[in-house]
């Protein structure tokens, strides 16, 4: 019974860390940025290893109202430490 249990929270740990989480973010971050730079955002993929804790966004690009480009680039990735969450360094 507890190996079920245990399983099952392993499993859904995995789901919403691999699968949930970059889907929201790439659906929040866009319309965040939108409200706050009155700017588009567009993100090509995100991926997020809940077990390494690793984050990947791919192929980002900033334009003003206007269309022009602000800013892009191909890669950001970062790589947080748990343990530093908890104790508020980021």
């Amino acid at each position: 019974m507890i190996k079920k249990v245990l399983l099952s929270l392993f499993t859904l740990y995995a789901l919403v860390g691999f699968v949930i989480v970059p889907l929201v973010l790439e659906s929040q971050i866009p319309k965040i940025i939108s409200n706050q730079l009155h700017a588009k955002l567009s993100i090509r993929d995100i991926s997020f290893n809940p077990f390494l804790f690793h984050l990947t966004v791919n192929g980002v690009e900033l334009q003003d109202a206007k269309g022009e480009k602000l800013a892009s680039f191909e890669a950001f990735k970062v790589n947080l430490e748990p343990h530093q969450l908890f104790m508020g360094a980021v």
